[in-house]
Protein backbone atom coordinates (compact mmCIF):
# COMPACT_ATOMS: atom_id res chain seq x y z
CA UNK A 1 0.00 0.00 0.00
CA UNK A 2 1.37 3.40 -1.02
CA UNK A 3 1.82 6.07 1.59
CA UNK A 4 0.31 9.43 0.86
CA UNK A 5 2.94 12.06 0.34
CA UNK A 6 2.71 14.93 2.83
CA UNK A 7 1.91 18.24 1.21
CA UNK A 8 3.65 21.24 2.71
CA UNK A 9 1.63 24.36 2.11
CA UNK A 10 3.77 27.47 2.26
CA UNK A 11 2.32 30.88 3.09
CA UNK A 12 3.00 32.03 -0.47
CA UNK A 13 1.19 29.02 -1.91
CA UNK A 14 -1.76 29.50 0.46
CA UNK A 15 -2.11 33.15 -0.54
CA UNK A 16 -1.96 32.20 -4.21
CA UNK A 17 -4.68 29.58 -3.69
CA UNK A 18 -6.94 31.97 -1.79
CA UNK A 19 -6.58 34.85 -4.25
CA UNK A 20 -6.82 32.74 -7.38
CA UNK A 21 -9.89 33.35 -9.51
CA UNK A 22 -12.54 30.92 -8.19
CA UNK A 23 -13.51 29.94 -11.72
CA UNK A 24 -9.96 28.65 -12.25
CA UNK A 25 -9.63 26.73 -8.99
CA UNK A 26 -9.46 22.97 -9.18
CA UNK A 27 -11.46 20.72 -6.87
CA UNK A 28 -8.28 20.02 -4.90
CA UNK A 29 -7.61 23.75 -4.47
CA UNK A 30 -11.15 24.38 -3.22
CA UNK A 31 -10.77 21.48 -0.77
CA UNK A 32 -7.41 22.84 0.40
CA UNK A 33 -8.93 26.26 1.13
CA UNK A 34 -11.78 24.59 3.04
CA UNK A 35 -9.22 22.58 5.04
CA UNK A 36 -7.26 25.76 5.90
CA UNK A 37 -10.47 27.41 7.11
CA UNK A 38 -11.38 24.38 9.19
CA UNK A 39 -7.92 23.93 10.72
CA UNK A 40 -7.44 27.66 11.37
CA UNK A 41 -10.85 29.20 12.09
CA UNK A 42 -9.20 32.42 13.23
CA UNK A 43 -8.16 32.97 9.60
CA UNK A 44 -11.70 32.76 8.22
CA UNK A 45 -12.35 36.50 8.37
CA UNK A 46 -9.00 37.33 6.77
CA UNK A 47 -9.55 34.76 4.01
CA UNK A 48 -13.08 35.97 3.29
CA UNK A 49 -11.99 39.61 3.18
CA UNK A 50 -9.07 38.80 0.88
CA UNK A 51 -11.32 36.83 -1.48
CA UNK A 52 -13.94 39.58 -1.49
CA UNK A 53 -11.39 42.33 -2.19
CA UNK A 54 -9.87 40.33 -5.05
CA UNK A 55 -13.37 39.83 -6.43
CA UNK A 56 -14.15 43.58 -6.21
CA UNK A 57 -11.01 44.31 -8.23
CA UNK A 58 -11.43 41.39 -10.62
CA UNK A 59 -15.09 42.22 -11.34
CA UNK A 60 -14.36 45.97 -11.52
CA UNK A 61 -17.11 46.81 -9.00
CA UNK A 62 -16.06 49.88 -7.00
CA UNK A 63 -19.63 50.20 -5.67
CA UNK A 64 -18.86 47.18 -3.43
CA UNK A 65 -15.71 48.82 -2.08
CA UNK A 66 -17.39 50.88 0.65
CA UNK A 67 -19.00 47.80 2.22
CA UNK A 68 -15.68 45.94 1.99
CA UNK A 69 -13.84 48.84 3.64
CA UNK A 70 -16.39 48.90 6.48
CA UNK A 71 -16.02 45.16 7.04
CA UNK A 72 -12.22 45.34 6.84
CA UNK A 73 -11.98 48.27 9.24
CA UNK A 74 -14.15 46.38 11.76
CA UNK A 75 -12.31 43.08 11.35
CA UNK A 76 -9.91 43.53 14.30
CA UNK A 77 -7.11 42.23 12.03
CA UNK A 78 -4.33 44.78 12.23
CA UNK A 79 -2.88 44.20 8.74
CA UNK A 80 -6.30 44.37 7.10
CA UNK A 81 -7.52 47.39 9.04
CA UNK A 82 -4.31 49.21 8.15
CA UNK A 83 -4.69 48.28 4.48
CA UNK A 84 -8.30 49.48 4.49
CA UNK A 85 -7.33 52.76 6.15
CA UNK A 86 -4.69 53.42 3.49
CA UNK A 87 -7.18 52.61 0.72
CA UNK A 88 -9.72 54.97 2.22
CA UNK A 89 -7.09 57.75 2.37
CA UNK A 90 -7.05 57.82 -1.43
CA UNK A 91 -10.46 56.35 -2.21
CA UNK A 92 -11.02 58.18 -5.51
CA UNK A 93 -7.73 56.88 -6.90
CA UNK A 94 -8.55 53.35 -5.72
CA UNK A 95 -11.96 53.46 -7.40
CA UNK A 96 -10.36 54.75 -10.61
CA UNK A 97 -7.74 52.00 -10.46
CA UNK A 98 -10.49 49.41 -10.19
CA UNK A 99 -12.57 50.73 -13.08
CA UNK A 100 -10.17 52.33 -15.55
CA UNK A 101 -7.91 50.45 -17.92
CA UNK A 102 -5.14 53.04 -17.64
CA UNK A 103 -1.94 52.02 -15.90
CA UNK A 104 1.26 53.78 -14.95
CA UNK A 105 3.09 50.47 -14.62
CA UNK A 106 5.37 51.13 -17.58
CA UNK A 107 6.30 54.57 -16.24
CA UNK A 108 6.92 53.23 -12.75
CA UNK A 109 9.05 50.46 -14.19
CA UNK A 110 11.22 52.97 -16.03
CA UNK A 111 11.50 55.31 -13.04
CA UNK A 112 12.41 52.54 -10.61
CA UNK A 113 14.81 50.75 -12.94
Amino acid sequence: MKKKKKFLLTVRCAVWLILRNPSKQSKTEVETIARIKKQHPNLNTAIELAIEFADVVRQKQPDRLERWLHNAENSQIKAITGFATRLRDDLDAVKNAITLSWSNGQVEGQVNR
